[in-house]
């Protein structure tokens, strides 16, 4: 009992007389120790905020801070140390260390300043004024993950995005971001490091996103497209070349209401790119202090992400023949050599298998070319008024013997590649097989709708009509082959959010042949098929959003399911023979072309134009054609009550007529297949449990893999 008292007794002096010490600097760097202030590098990492600011150079005296450790951080107080002296010693031993566990994690996954990565500059940050300083602080702006999860991040970005669009030399990359000390003009830009985190975040671990707080995949990309988009609009970026590196990373942001993003940053890119000569960059007395090989890279990777949007989603390009000689020779092996050998994620085999899928999408870029500049121009409609009837589809016949070309030197070399090397090889190579598939159907399409224009087609035409039947239906079977190998080598989830466009129509026309269909063995065929397609959706809903490729997709399907109605009190005789496009999709011409019109609007529209708010360029001067609009904060309505969206209103008044989708019936009828989109977030319970992979290959999937014999 005396024991017991005295201890009391100490722990309750203890505690009365406790006093917190004021919190200071454990250590202070030269410059600061001089000028006797406060000194935040040993909390913040060196360059402390102060040095960097004065941009003076931050050194420590040697010796000092050799204490500093988890001991030291983790010190008991007294009232805690005499606590553990008591009857409940153990128990209070047990509860410091639980303590000391959880502020650990906390630490390690807490978010550190940009200038603690000394890799890292951001030479626009002195212009700033303390307003727009805090400002870009609250936001998390000036904040990069711990490094950990940095590096899972950076791991990401040059297994699934840098090998098609390699905007930065990789091999200079990893000197810079392993290398403690760096000179000023050897740091990567700030802007493009968080451009890269978000194109990075669609294939990052789920952990890894909540490890830094998000609790999707599609929350992460949000927020650090967010923090992107105020970085560039702060200017704390003045360098135009990088700047067209991060608006060209930025081109892998749409949303469903912000579906024109991708194409106004792929405009700044090349806009800052030309500002710095990229677009000349094979001319010595442009270059100035740019190295070649920078401005190369820079200006084929704007290339390629034009052809690719404009492709995807139906928009002209912005970089025309007129304004490049594309027959320049693209990216090739002995312009990424350096990264062959110094890649830290690939071996060097791989690595320059991957080099030879780039070069292939390069030559891709300048054979497709001419094929958009004929579909989609400037001016809407413009090629057939200007060219004629004929001579248009002469163009569209030249355009077809360059892709069957471009097929002949590099995709059937592409599909002998040693695939087996790494799974990236088979997610690009797959991936630059969609495009080119996508490539022949649009091809086709813009025949038809070509030949539905004219009032009397001709013999000609109608033969034109059974070779694009033919072309369809072998192009649709290998893009449904493609997204079934991607599925069974497991990389469908590393999918890019250009690949959403790819699939759509392809898995329209399916689904309208399988819906159509008058014999039994061809429908089940289809449905196995339409499978695939479902689960690649599934993947794509849990990174991207879909929802508006799902209205689309609906939509489109009540569009056909209206014309199949009408034919059936409509006489045969008007019809297109057995031998012509009737056979492929059970449709008249002029309703097949409606089809494709209406998937072309819901892809070319801009949603609600007024109500844009400009910003402007920070980096080489705003001008009226150099726009973001800022994101709506309000959430879009999922309830069932919601109303239509006005783009859905003016394509109904337009393609359907006032009223016809409420007319329709809401059940599905017998032989409708329509594959959805499963939200990431719905209220039904996971499959598997709530540690299941979300990424992994569905039961149904399998079982259809079985039907198929593989």
């Amino acid at each position: 009992m005396a024991t017991t008292s005295i201890w009391e007794a100490r722990r309750r002096h203890a505690e009365d007389n406790y006093r917190p010490a004021r919190r200071r600097a454990p250590r202070a760097c030269d410059h600061c120790h001089d000028r006797k202030v406060r000194c935040d590098g040993s909390i913040n990492g060196f360059p402390c905020t102060n040095c960097r600011l004065d941009e003076s150079t931050c050194s420590v005296r040697p010796g000092l801070g050799k204490k500093i450790g988890g001991k030291q951080l983790f010190k008991a107080r007294p009232r805690e140390r005499i606590a553990c002296a008591s009857v409940g010693e153990a128990q209070a031993f047990d509860r410091l260390s639980s303590q000391k566990s959880s502020i650990n994690s906390a630490f390690t996954n807490a978010p550190l300043p940009f200038s603690s990565y000394t890799f890292l500059k951001a030479p626009g940050l002195k212009q700033l004024g303390p307003v727009e300083l805090s400002f870009l602080e609250s936001q998390g702006c000036l904040q990069m993950p711990a490094r950990h999860v940095t590096d899972s991040f950076v791991r990401n970005y040059f297994l699934y995005v840098h090998p098609c669009l390699p905007v930065i030399d990789e091999a200079a990359f990893w000197r810079q971001y392993q290398c403690s000390s760096t000179s000023q003009d050897e740091r990567i830009s700030l802007l493009v490091f968080q451009s890269m985190l978000f194109a990075a975040s669609s294939f990052i671990p789920i952990d890894v996103a909540k490890q830094c707080g998000y609790d999707s995949l599609i929350s992460a990309r949000d927020e650090l497209y967010r923090k992107s988009k105020l970085l560039y609009r702060s200017g704390v970026e003045c360098d135009p070349l990088a700047i067209a590196r991060s608006a060209l990373l930025l081109t892998y942001y749409t949303s469903d209401t912000e579906i024109i993003a991708n194409s106004r940053w792929l405009r700044i890119a090349i806009k800052n790119a030309r500002s710095e000569g990229a677009d000349r960059y094979y001319a010595p007395q442009v270059r100035g202090s740019r190295k070649q090989s920078d401005l190369k890279r820079v200006w084929w990777c704007c290339l390629i992400r034009d052809r690719i949007i404009s492709l995807g989603m139906h928009r002209p390009i912005q970089i025309t023949p007129s304004e490049f000689d594309v027959h320049q020779q693209g990216l090739t092996v002995e312009d990424l050599k350096d990264e062959v050998f110094y890649s830290e994620v690939y071996r060097p085999e791989t690595k320059s298998a991957l080099c030879q899928v780039l070069s292939s999408l390069c030559h891709f870029a300048v054979t497709v070319t001419k094929l958009l500049t004929i579909m989609y121009p400037a001016e809407r409609g413009a090629s057939m008024k200007a060219e004629g009837h004929d001579r248009v589809l002469a163009k569209l016949e030249e355009a077809k013997s360059s892709l069957l070309q471009w097929e002949l030197d590099w995709m059937t070399p592409m599909n002998d590649k040693d695939c087996y090397l790494h799974s990236s090889l088979v997610l690009n190579t797959n991936l630059v097989a969609l495009y080119y598939q996508s490539a022949r159907i649009a091809l086709c399409n813009h025949k038809c709708l070509m030949i539905s224009d004219t009032n009397y087609p001709e013999a000609a035409d109608q033969e034109q009509l059974g070779f694009c039947r033919t072309e369809l239906v072998r192009a649709i079977s290998s893009t449904a082959e493609r997204v079934k190998q991607l599925l069974t080598n497991g990389v469908a989830d590393k999918l890019p959010i250009s690949a959403v466009a790819y699939t759509m129509l392809p898995q329209i026309l399916l689904s309208v042949k399988t819906q159509l269909s008058r014999v039994p063995e061809d429908k089940q065929s289809h449905e196995v098929t339409l499978v695939f397609f479902m689960e690649v959706n599934r993947h794509y809903s849990f990174r991207y959003y879909t929802k508006r490729v799902l209205a689309v997709t609906s939509a489109a399907l009540q569009l056909c399911q209206q014309s199949a109605m009408s034919n059936t009190d409509t006489d045969s005789s008007t019809m297109l023979s057995s031998d012509g496009f009737f056979d492929l999709f059970e449709l008249r011409l002029a309703e097949y072309t409606r089809l494709l019109r209406y998937i072309d609007e819901c892809f070319f529209m801009q949603d609600n134009p007024d109500e844009d708010k400009p910003l402007p360029i920070t980096g080489i001067g705003a001008s009226g054609d150099d726009m973001l609009p800022l994101p709506s904060l309000a959430e879009p309505d999922d309830s069932p009550e919601a109303s239509t969206p006005a783009w859905m209103e003016a394509m109904e008044m337009s393609f359907f007529g006032s009223g016809t989708l409420d007319a329709l019936p809401s059940s599905t009828p017998e032989g409708l297949v329509v594959l959805p989109f499963e939200s990431p977030d719905s209220s039904q319970p996971e499959r598997g449990g709530p540690g299941h992979d979300k990424s992994e290959t569905s039961p149904e999937v399998l079982e259809c893999l079985q039907l198929l014999g593989e």
